[in-house]
């Protein structure tokens, strides 16, 4: 990530925290402040559970679903996005997950919000941890939006053009959600990444593609790559790896909070 785009982004996120009043945090529990999910209490509604969120967007990874045609995995991107966020809690169960996709006219006209909700359906079925963590807490999709956005959005490919956002509400016991801070004898737990998720792709494809694919000049003169996307790479393409779905890790940690007190930080 460039030090340009670092830079911008801390002033946005500077000025949003700046312009929320503490009394629309009010129940949000101060140990997640920071986090990748944020925590909340009502005791009246939830008197044994903590209610956690996060949202997310895919981000640039969608330009590569362009360029090769292909929309039937992004939407498990658009659930991961969220859902991994949850899952550094632990023991959470997934409850409800909302999306929106801002689009042009093509993604409409061709009917491929089909194929992108089909992909957020299979994101959500890989999000039941009721079995494991015992409990009736299933994962629902909630209301959504298509939004059409033409003047907002471009692409590679006229018309083309979509930015797909979810996010998820899940519970969690609070005699799961461990206060305590890391000390001397905790241990850590690495779990192998399955690759570059949907994390970083617009520095991944500016460093490792030519960009041949791309048809606007002022987006074209930033790829310094030397690849393209139907290169022969590991007994595939090396656009088919970049489009490969973001591992979900709600069921994996659920497993691992049965025998482990996980600590998010």
């Amino acid at each position: 990530m460039n030090s340009n785009y670092q830079s911008r982004e801390s002033k946005a996120v500077d000025a949003i925290k700046k312009a929320i009043p503490n009394s629309l945090k009010e129940n949000m529990l101060p140990q997640s402040k920071g986090m990748f999910a944020e925590v909340f209490e009502n005791n009246e509604v939830f008197p044994k559970h903590y209610l956690a969120c996060a949202i997310d967007s895919v981000g640039t990874k969608v330009i590569i679903a362009e360029a090769m045609d292909k929309y039937g995995t992004i939407g498990i991107d658009c659930v991961a996005m969220s859902a991994n966020d949850l899952a550094t809690l632990g023991a959470v169960s997934p409850f409800l997950f909302m999306d929106c996709i801002s689009c042009q006219s093509q993604i409409q006209e061709k009917a491929i919000t089909g194929d992108i909700v089909k992909g957020i359906s299979k994101g959500l079925e890989q999000c039941d941890a009721s079995k494991i963590l015992r409990n009736s807490i299933r994962i629902n999709f909630g209301k959504g939006e298509t939004a059409s956005v033409d003047e907002l959005l471009s692409s590679s490919k006229k018309g083309y053009g979509f930015e797909l956002v979810g996010a998820m509400i899940g519970f969690i016991e609070k005699s799961k959600l461990k206060k305590q801070k890391v000390k001397a004898g905790d241990k850590i737990i690495a779990i192998k990444s399955s690759g570059a998720h949907s994390n970083g792709y617009t520095d991944l494809r500016h460093h490792l593609l030519k960009g041949d694919f791309e048809t606007r000049e002022e987006y074209k003169k930033r790829y310094k790559g030397r690849f393209s996307l139907d290169d022969k790479f590991d007994g595939s393409t090396i656009g088919k790896i970049l489009l490969e779905p973001t591992k979900i890790y709600i069921q994996t940690m659920a497993k691992i909070s049965k025998n482990f007190d996980v600590i998010s930080h």
